[in-house]
């Protein structure tokens, strides 16, 4: 009994590795294995097979894929492809779809209304793209990277999307309270801002993300948010920040205070802006081309010019070493002639 259960087993295995489906259209074929990994590129679901292209690179327009019913994976991020995303709606069978910087990409997100097997869509810089992700609300993704895209909606319409892992909005035209997200306890990254404005796109109390306690990477930049110095402490260890004003203030901000920092720095060295030493620098001596030469060689030069003495400049130094050097080709130069006409001899 136990071995024609182990043969059962055994044999719808093999059915479900071999029962892939397998599609061409138009020259592009597909292949079921593992995604191929670049060096250099962090590859998704690198250790699972799906249907793939065979070479994605000969992808030029997103025609071509219209008819590819079975594809499960296609990655094909910042390869200058082109396209409506209408030729993808019957492409029910997604699993990973990355058009990530393909800024000739176009069209409404919610023609991947029905492909509910999408673990990861990926859409960030293409800026052509829109539609309201309440469409979306029969897809359970792990990844959904919209940043810098025209997509709509409200934060709570991925409540549901619960195994989302990397969340990634800012530059949208998505608002909400953030604590739309408590629910979602695996995610990992997440960024939520408007970096041209200082806006109110997003707002309510960080303290309601207390519970995303696998959150490593953040990026909160919104005036409607608030109790940032809880989120870090109840974080410490998080990468990247929040602040209750935008990323370009923040950047803006930044470099003000830099300039205030360089300016005090030149006045505790005396040295004003345009770089050259006040009166009560360094001595003259000490300067070449605008530089001070070092406080050891300084000094030595200091001291050599006030017993009396004078430091061989690089160029006398270049001539002396050069005239050795003439002097010794000169008495070889004899030599060789000396011994030349002793063969006469």
């Amino acid at each position: 009994m136990k071995k024609t259960i182990l043969i059962l087993a055994l044999l719808i295995f093999i059915n479900s590795v071999f029962a892939q489906e397998i599609c061409e259209y138009k020259d592009i074929k597909t292949e079921f294995g593992y995604t191929y990994h670049e060096p250099g590129k962090k590859a998704e679901y690198i250790n699972e097979k799906f249907v793939r292209i065979t070479d994605s690179k000969v992808v030029k327009d997103l025609g071509q894929l219209k008819e590819l019913t079975c594809l499960e994976f296609a990655d094909f991020y910042n390869q200058g492809i082109s396209g409506d995303l209408e030729n993808l709606r019957e492409l029910t069978n997604l699993k990973v779809l990355n058009l990530h910087t393909n800024p000739n990409v176009y069209g409404d997100i919610c023609v991947f209304s029905k492909a509910t097997e999408l673990k990861s869509l990926k859409l960030a810089f293409d800026e052509k793209i829109y539609g309201n992700i309440f469409c979306l609300k029969d897809i359970n993704l792990d990844t959904f990277a919209m940043t810098y895209t025209k997509i709509s909606g409200d934060l709570s319409d991925l409540s549901h999307m619960t195994n989302l892992k990397a969340l990634y909005l800012s530059g949208t035209n998505i608002t909400g309270n953030i604590s739309a997200l408590s629910g979602l306890t695996n995610l990992e990254e997440l960024t939520l801002s408007d970096p041209e404005t200082d806006s109110s796109k997003f707002y309510g109390n960080l303290a309601s993300l207390d519970n995303l306690k696998k959150l490593r990477r953040v990026a909160i930049y919104d005036k409607g948010i608030t109790n940032c110095e809880h989120f870090h402490e109840v974080h410490p260890n998080i990468e990247g920040g929040c602040s209750d004003k935008s990323k370009v203030t923040i950047i803006n901000t930044n470099i003000e205070s830099e300039k205030i920092i360089r300016k005090e720095i030149r006045e505790l060295m005396n040295v004003p802006k345009g770089g050259k030493p006040e009166d009560n620098g360094p001595p003259e001596e000490c300067i070449t081309n605008g530089q001070f030469i070092g406080e050891e060689k300084c000094r030595t030069l200091v001291d050599k010019t006030s017993s009396g003495q004078s430091e061989k400049t690089e160029q006398q130094e270049r001539a002396e070493a050069q005239q050795e050097d003439d002097l010794q080709k000169n008495g070889l130069l004899q030599k060789v002639i000396i011994w030349f006409i002793s063969l006469f001899n």
